[in-house]
């Protein structure tokens, strides 16, 4: 949150995804999430929530779907 950033790109695997925007969200940070966006249909929620709440933009972002965890 101090460290002068303009956004975050989080691009680990989807299970740390919620953690992480909730985390950006809280800093009031932007922040773009590769996909997979979320684990469930809840979690996706629970993102888009945090992120409207704190008033920051989210933006999904393209994958590599030749890769072999998005196959």
């Amino acid at each position: 949150a101090q460290g002068g950033l303009g956004f975050v790109d989080i691009a680990p695997p989807g299970e740390g995804h919620r953690q992480l925007v909730e985390m950006c969200a809280a800093a009031g940070l932007p922040t773009i999430c590769q996909k997979p966006f979320a684990l469930d249909l809840h979690d996706g929620h629970a993102m888009v929530a945090a992120a409207r709440a704190a008033g920051v933009p989210l933006l999904v972002h393209e994958n590599f779907r030749w890769q072999a965890p998005m196959q």
